[in-house]
């Protein structure tokens, strides 16, 4: 297995996923696959707010993963609005658990995701 650090990985993976909305609009013909939820999202404009609560609304977004470790009065409003969307929604953790491997905790994340992907709301 490819041992490139807890620390690095998380990092490209956060930061893959965190970039992936602005790409994704940015190419007016693309959907978004997954909208990514960050600790700085109460930072971000206004426009792209409205830009994301109405994706989750028109079911654009597949399925929104936020960090289920950090709670935000606007993560959790669009979480709700991804409920009510009936986009699937998942939690990760940016810490990895105690008695878990490295390859464990980050197996059930993708799992997770995975599952949501797969399942009669995508």
């Amino acid at each position: 297995m490819l041992d490139i650090g807890r620390r690095r990985f998380i990092t490209l993976l956060a930061g893959a996923a965190a970039a992936w909305p602005a790409a994704a609009r940015a190419q007016q013909a693309a959907i978004p696959l997954v909208e990514f939820l960050h600790p700085g999202a109460s930072e971000i404009g206004a426009r792209d707010v409205a830009a994301f609560e109405k994706d989750l609304k028109e079911r654009k977004v597949k399925v929104l993963i936020y960090n289920s470790q950090v709670s935000e009065k606007l993560t959790e409003r669009l979480r709700d609005i991804a409920g009510k969307s009936k986009v699937p929604v998942i939690g990760v953790t940016e810490t990895m658990p105690p008695n878990v491997s490295f390859q464990n905790w980050v197996l059930g994340e993708l799992d997770a995701l995975d599952k949501a992907l797969s399942g009669p709301n995508s």
